[in-house]
């Protein structure tokens, strides 16, 4: 045999070793065995059923497919299957949730498997027995509901159905009410026209004698007339002062007025001041106006107090006209 070449071999059949390890051998064409080789390996699980793999397998790739946080241990570990649109199921719930205890309500779908609202009341508590642990006694509120009156009824329909027993725990003697409520006169009609339907008979106990009024209606002022009215001239002057005289008012009485006005024109410049008292000695109060020469000034000064008086100061050059009139106004 050329030791180049390889020679043919074949496998013989197998056999075991003396430990009962089955062996196989490899020859030549002439049948010399040549090398002992490959003891076969036992696989494990060759005892296990096939159908139980076939279940293994299926079971973990059901497992591979959920997210970890339903198949991590602690966590829920039963899928929920969905219906054709995706959504779950109430009839693949698992038991755990409808026993008793838990939740006791299944949810009733409609054709596409959504929750009906009007189905959520069965779950509402219709039967209380407890409140924090103090019994509740049964009681039928329809009584007490059929004795409420209507409280959308005009009190004018209500006043004909008076029937009170008590006030503050005083009985009352039953009476015809119907007189008084006759006797009231309609609260509507407007107190112009109402003055002329004035009926009194007495006040505070002194019987009064029956009078036209219209007489002394129409002679009141109306308030217009009052807000604008003035009184006379409280002081004036028309002396023309020289340079950096002055010209003093006497006082004079505002009491019932609201504002002291007047006017004042002098060709040269100067200061008008108006000046108020609380006692009519001290004029602790002053208002003060700059006169330009020329100038056509109306003042108006609000009175806070019962006497005043007015000032003016000339400039450094004389006057040739000066002119001052001092009113009071109501308002």
């Amino acid at each position: 045999m050329d030791v180049l070449s390889m020679p043919s071999v074949e496998v013989l059949p197998s056999f075991q070793d003396a430990a009962g390890t089955p062996q196989r051998a490899l020859v030549d064409a002439d049948k010399h065995a040549q090398v002992d080789v490959l003891t076969a390996a036992n696989p494990s699980n060759l005892d296990t059923p096939l159908s139980t793999r076939a279940s293994e397998s299926t079971l973990g790739a059901v497992r591979d497919r959920l997210p970890p946080s339903l198949t991590a241990s602690g966590n829920l570990k039963t899928a929920i299957q969905e219906d054709a649109v995706g959504l779950v199921k109430s009839s693949q719930l698992p038991s755990s949730l409808t026993a008793s205890g838990n939740l006791k309500a299944a949810v009733v779908e409609d054709a596409v498997g959504l929750a009906k609202s009007s189905d959520l009341s069965a779950v509402q508590p219709r039967n209380l027995t407890q409140i924090a642990g103090t019994a509740l006694t049964g009681r039928d509120w329809s009584g007490d509901f059929a004795k409420l009156q209507n409280l959308d009824t005009a009190l004018s329909i209500l006043k004909d159905n008076l029937n009170l027993l008590k006030v503050n725990g005083i009985t009352l003697t039953g009476a015809d009410w119907t007189q008084y409520f006759a006797k009231l006169q309609n609260l509507d009609t407007a107190l112009s026209q109402a003055i002329n339907n004035l009926n009194l008979l007495k006040v505070n106990g002194t019987t009064l004698t029956g009078a036209d009024w219209t007489q002394y209606f129409s002679a009141l002022p109306t308030i217009r007339d009052r807000i604008n009215e003035l009184s006379g001239v409280l002081a004036s002057t028309t002396t023309a002062l020289g340079a950096n005289a002055s010209y003093t008012s006497g006082s004079f009485t505002v009491s019932g007025y609201g504002r002291i006005v007047g006017s004042c024109y002098a060709d040269q410049a100067g200061t008008l001041y108006v000046e108020q008292s609380s006692d009519g000695t001290n004029f602790d109060v002053q208002s003060t106006f700059s006169y330009s020469a020329g100038a056509l000034l109306g003042f108006s000064v609000e009175v806070v107090a019962p006497t005043a008086r007015v000032r003016y100061v000339n400039g450094a050059t004389a006057q040739t006209v000066f002119r001052l009139y001092v009113r009071a106004r109501r308002i």
